[in-house]
């Protein structure tokens, strides 16, 4: 009798703000289910100016937006997570720059 273990692909969550005002530090850092095998890569796409560091060891984001980055941030930003067995993403929609 033997136990093999089986990694499962990713599943990433998360409620990432929809607002961010000028000139305030905004961050967001997805959440893996604990049932997610393990994370080899991290990427983001869409990734506006203004997000300065992106961690690919977790797939946070932060940044500060200024005064010409007012508005919808288009296209989304979208965060995703990938391993053996497949990926998942999440995508920042409608995030609003005040």
């Amino acid at each position: 009798f033997t136990t093999k273990t089986v990694e499962n692909a990713p599943f990433i969550s998360g409620t990432p703000s929809t607002t961010v005002a000028e000139d305030s530090e905004y961050s967001f850092t997805p959440t893996i289910d604990s049932n997610s095998g393990e994370i080899v890569a991290w990427s983001i796409a869409n990734k506006p100016a203004w997000v300065t560091t992106f961690n690919t060891l977790n797939g946070t984001i932060t940044g500060t937006p200024q005064n010409g980055d007012v508005g919808t941030v288009s296209p989304d930003i979208v965060i995703t997570a990938t391993n053996a067995q497949g990926s998942d993403s999440i995508t920042l929609a409608s995030l609003v720059v005040t």
